[in-house]
């Protein structure tokens, strides 16, 4: 039962419940460095006030760390459970939430891991934050519906030279310094098949093609050719806008043909569009 006492508003009651409660470093914390007692506002024959703000208090990081697991999935999988709730509590004494958004309190990870020890016990982990945030961006962008290639049996060879070829919006490009996206694709599967695929982790400068279709996170290694290919037509859109880069790479026109095949499949290629009515 929560008592008021004479000139106290309930805004005030509200604000110190809400600080006590979210304090990173738990109620008893809070309470020890307020000037207000719980016993003020809480009175109970069952259990002491400060129990009581626990529960709320453990509730409410529990929810945090419930939202990040979903988001650092991979993360999670690395470190273990326990290790991974003592990250986020790390985490949440210099990055507390201020969001109403739950959605938006693992922005500022991959900076605080750089700092963190078990970025130094585990060196690719920064890696695997940053990638996984970069997942989460991409997840809530725009993402368009799977394109019907059946319209391309219309294009005659002309078409092709000034068409413009839509890519998924949600794509975004990571360059990563370790090979994480078999790591990434493994984070839901049995624990002794993650266990595996981390293990064959190796340190190698790549790329990596990231989107959503459908609601479905995909990723997808990529060489240096067919990123600067996949690159080229997001930022110009025709495939005449890549015959300078196959002059510069003929790996791009020895691979288009066949790229565009698994681009398709993948469904990363969102749109075909011409200026003239098919």
């Amino acid at each position: 039962m929560l008592n008021r006492p004479n000139k106290t508003t309930l805004g005030e009651i509200q604000n110190w419940l809400s600080t006590v409660i979210t304090d990173p470093h738990g109620a008893g914390h809070a309470l020890s460095e307020s000037t207000i007692k719980p016993e003020q506002y809480i009175h109970s024959t069952e259990i002491d006030a400060l129990s009581r703000l626990n529960v709320y208090a453990e509730a409410y990081f529990s929810r945090i760390v419930e939202c990040l697991e979903a988001d650092f999935k991979t993360t999670q999988q690395i470190v273990g459970d326990d290790a991974f709730r003592q990250l986020i509590a790390d985490y949440l004494i210099e990055h507390p939430s201020r969001s109403a958004n739950i959605g938006e309190v693992g922005r500022q990870l991959p900076k605080f891991i750089l700092g963190h020890p078990y970025a130094t016990e585990i060196p690719y982990l920064a890696d695997v934050i940053a990638f996984e945030w970069a997942a989460v961006e991409s997840f809530y962008s725009d993402s368009a519906p799977p394109f019907d290639f059946t319209i391309l049996a219309n294009f005659s060879e002309s078409d092709w030279a000034e068409a413009q070829i839509k890519l998924q919006p949600s794509l975004r490009f990571y360059y990563a310094q370790w090979a994480i996206a078999d790591m990434w694709n493994a984070r839901h599967q049995p624990n002794e098949v993650f266990c595996e695929t981390e293990a064959g982790i190796l340190k190698s400068n790549n790329s990596i093609a990231l989107w959503c279709v459908g609601g479905e996170m995909r990723a997808r290694d990529l060489s240096r050719a067919e990123m600067a290919a996949l690159n080229t037509l997001k930022n110009k859109g025709s495939l005449s806008s890549l015959s300078s880069l196959i002059t510069a790479q003929p790996e791009v026109g020895e691979h288009l043909m066949l790229w565009f095949g698994e681009w398709t499949k993948l469904n990363l290629i969102s749109g075909v569009e011409l200026n003239r009515k098919l």
